[in-house]
Formats: C-alpha cells, sequence, structure tokens
C-alpha cells in the first residue's frame, strides 16, 4: 500500500498592498467609463450642457 502525506506548507503570504489585478475586476469599467467621460468633455462641443447631461440621465434610466 502507498501512503500519501500532504504537507501542510503554508500558503506564500501575498506581497504587501493591494494587487492591481483585484483592483481593476473591481473599479475597471468605472475607469474607463470616467476616461471616456473625460475625453467627451474635452473634445465635444456641448457635451457637458445641462440639455445634454439630462439627456444622458433620461436614456441611461430607460436601458437600466
Amino acid at each position: 500500500m502507498a501512503s500519501s502525506t500532504t504537507s501542510n506548507t503554508p500558503q506564500p503570504a501575498s506581497r504587501g498592498g493591494l494587487q492591481l489585478g483585484r483592483i481593476w475586476d473591481n473599479f475597471g469599467m468605472l475607469v474607463v467609463f470616467a476616461l471616456l467621460f473625460i475625453v467627451c468633455a474635452i473634445f465635444v462641443p456641448n457635451f457637458g450642457s445641462f440639455i445634454n447631461m439630462k439627456g444622458l440621465g433620461l436614456a441611461m434610466s430607460m436601458s437600466g
């Protein structure tokens, strides 16, 4: 009979601080949205106007 032994070696400790992959998984879409919003605000005329923001909010509320 073969006996199997399991070693209870501890897992290596994570490198202190926040891991970039985990941050990207949690906040990646928010970062992309913020970058697109900033680029549009700079290069698209009247993007930041009240009427346009109202229209964007209305469109987003309809699509969920």
